[in-house]
Formats: structure tokens, sequence, C-alpha cells
């Protein structure tokens, strides 16, 4: 009972974060792809007309992909065959594709571009963000500009956007206990962590991929398997793939920016291991000290992992803005070695992809405590948690310190992991 109580709680907290976190998905693409690829004014196109226009293919291939998944996914749950029941007697062509897509099918596509700094948008209309999430939260320096049917849009500007859209409400409600109707004919059974009944809640699953942790885990609470970034992947993937292969090239760039969300995601250590830095031996250690009413260790671990997922987040969001801005070399989201730019491969999603982020944690996890320079103000972060509210030059060491250029270098280092992925994904699809 102690060992899944602090999974269950470690990952409660994480669920808190996901809200708020990893806001540089559109940055990281946008430098990435425009340091390595050309750009074209593609046509956007409606979701509707897309699907009307190659309904009976897209669906077939929805079909075989969950064939496919499940002898090739581990842990896959198939589509059940009343949700296949469901899906066919659907009218509505954009919820009976949600529907076998398995995500939320009351999300509304709206067309639209976050802007990046420095673009020029004078001849958009602005667009709020509550007008574009399923659920509203507080998104700070995020500006998105609508766009229409019929516009040429660069392409550059769509897969960037697109790439941080799955956080915007493609996975709420999709478990049995999320008091959704479409959760309860999804098949994913139970919420695999967390509380059911936080809306950001069931989001959790799908964006973090706990794929390399220990057996003796994986025996204390089972669900802990139960995660689904690799899914979304291929599914995007897919789509991105048939979409270019029919000329659709709004689409492509679309399905390919949402499934690039999913594999940024998993770069990062907080997405990929229950606790970056911490063994199985620490964790069982404090689990088996609460069960027995000892609850110091416990506590203090839990706001541990918060706070430096809240810096570390808080960090990376602040210096890749900053040097953006200022025109400071960003040659480690744009410049990779012949030896690393090999393409992205989908069997290794699990085994390198993810494996590798969570083995930065432990660097990381010390990297973060020697950059903390105001104690009581990280110790508070847990019980202070607001964005505007961060002040993080007054948590951490000055500037010029070798400990908080150490930060620096890491976060670089995992943001340059990140745009590896990005770029090898890209030339996948469009560079064949």
């Amino acid at each position: 009972m102690g060992y899944k109580k602090i999974f269950t709680v470690f990952l409660i907290l994480s669920i808190f974060i996901l809200g708020f976190s990893w806001e540089n998905h559109t940055l990281i693409t946008y430098i990435t792809l425009s340091g390595n690829f050309g750009t074209e004014k593609v046509t956007v196109k409606s979701i509707e007309d897309f699907l009307h226009d190659n309904e009976k293919e897209i669906f077939d291939m929805l079909y075989e992909a969950d064939t496919e998944f499940s002898s090739e996914i581990k842990n896959y749950k198939p589509i059940p065959e009343e949700l296949k029941k469901y899906a066919d007697n659907e009218k509505n062509t954009v919820k009976k594709f949600f529907y076998l897509l398995r995500i939320n099918p009351e999300y509304s596509v709206k067309y639209f571009l976050k802007e990046v700094p420095g673009n020029n948008y004078e001849n958009y209309k602005k667009i709020n963000f509550k007008d574009i999430a399923y659920a509203d939260y507080f998104y700070p320096d995020a500006l998105y500009s609508e766009i229409s049917t019929g516009n040429d849009i660069n392409s550059l500007e769509i897969i960037s956007t697109a790439s941080d859209e799955p956080d915007y409400g493609f996975d709420i409600g999709l478990f049995d206990d999320n008091d959704t109707y479409y959760g309860k004919i999804y098949g994913f059974g139970d919420q695999s962590f967390g509380n059911p009944k936080v809306i950001f809640g069931s989001q959790a699953p799908f964006h973090m991929g706990f794929y390399n942790e220990s057996g003796i885990i994986y025996f204390a609470s089972p669900s802990m398997k139960n995660t689904y970034p690799e899914l979304r992947i291929r599914q995007f993937e897919k789509l991105a793939q048939f979409a270019y292969s029919k000329g659709e090239m709004y689409w492509a760039y679309r399905f390919a920016g949402w499934a690039l969300h999913y594999i940024q995601d998993i770069t990062m250590p907080y997405h990929s291991a229950i606790m970056p830095g911490k063994s199985t031996f620490e964790l069982l250690w404090v689990a088996a000290l609460d069960a027995v009413g000892i609850k110091g260790p416990y506590n203090n671990v839990l706001d541990e992992v918060t706070n430096k997922h809240i810096v570390f987040e808080r960090f990376q969001m602040k210096k890749l803005y900053e040097d953006y801005e200022k025109g400071a070399d960003l040659s480690y989201l744009k410049v990779f070695t012949d030896d690393e730019t090999e393409e992205f491969d989908d069997y290794k999603i699990r085994s390198e992809l993810s494996n590798n982020s969570k083995k930065f944690g432990k660097d990381l996890d010390k990297k973060i405590n020697k950059a903390i320079y105001d104690k009581e103000k990280y110790n508070n972060l847990v019980n202070i948690y607001d964005s505007q509210n961060i002040d993080l030059e007054a948590i951490l060491k000055f500037r010029d310190s070798q400990e908080y250029e150490n930060l620096y270098e890491i976060t670089k280092t995992i943001n340059h992991r990140t745009a590896l992925y990005t770029y090898s994904f890209y030339k996948k699809i469009f560079e064949k």
C-alpha cells in the first residue's frame, strides 16, 4: 500500500505541473526547422473537407493501425468492439475520426497560429487562448492569431503551432473514471495514476512515458505501465504520412506537429521518469517509512520533485526566450553531426528516446541542487505555485556563477536532444 501511494502522489504533482509546463514546443520547433529546412506556402483546409475527401482511406487506415499497434506497442489496449460500433454509427465525420483516435471528441478544431516572437502578425485577427483550448488555464506570454480556411500560410508556422496544440485538450477525459461518456467506451480502463476528478489529470498518462522504471516499481504499481505517448506519436505520424502522400499539405504539417508534441514531451526528464535523480531504493525506502507512519521523508521527497520540476521548466522557458529575442547563439538547436541524424525510429521510442531522457535526470538533479541560492524561497515553491509569482532570479545563484552556468549548459543539452528528434522526425516525413 505504501509503495503504491508514493507513486500515485508523485504523479498527481506531475499532473498539476503538466498543465503549465513545457511551454516552448512552438519556439523549439520553429528554431530547429527554420535552421535546417525550407518552407512553402500551403492552403488551410478544414478538417471536415479533409475527411470528406479521404474518408474511406482514413478510416480503413485507423482500423489497420489498431491491428498493427496491438502487435507492436507493449501494453497497447485495442479499440473495443463497442467503440467501433459507436464510431460506425456516428454521422459527424470529425467525431468519428476522434473516436477512432481515442482523443477528446469535444475538442473543437480551430485555425490559428501561435505567435513566434519577432514575426509579423499584424494582418491577422487576435484570438484568445480560452477560445482555442478545451479548458482554459494560465498560459503566460502565449499570443495567437486567427487564420481562415483558404488562407495561404507558411508551413513552418503551421507545424510549429501544431506542436503545441495537444496540450489544449486532446487527452482530457479519456478514462473510465473521468465521468465522460467517451471515457467509458474508449477502452483505456481507469486512469493510470492521479486524481481522475482533476480536469487535466487524464492528460498525464498520454504526455509522460514511464517506460524504463525498474521491475519492482511496476510490480508495486502495475498501472505505471499504462502510459501512451508512443501511441500518440505513431497515430499522428501515420496520419502525417498519409496526408503527405495525398498532397494534403496543410494536414500533413499539422498532424506532424501533433506527433512532435509527444516526441518533445518525452525528451524531458520529468516526463520520462517518476522522479529524476532518485534511485528505486530511495523511492521504496521513503514509501516504506510512510507506510509505518514516519511522514517526514515522504513529504520532503514530494516537495523536492515538485520544486525541481517547477524550477527546471521555468528556467528552460526563460532562457530559451531570452536567447531567441536577443539573437544569442542557438546552434545547439540547429546543428547536428552526421552520427546524430539517423532517421527517426518508431521502435526506439522507449529504448532510446525515453530511456536516455530518464538518464539525464541524475545529473540534472545535482545541477539544480547546486544552483539554488535562496533555499527558503525554493522550499516554498510547492506552497505558492503560481506561474506569475516565480522569481527565478531570486531563487537561483547569480547569472555569472558557475552553478548557474552549469544548469544552463545541461538545459541546452536537453534542448539539443529535443531539437535532434524534432529534426529527425521532420526529415522522415517530408524529406523522403
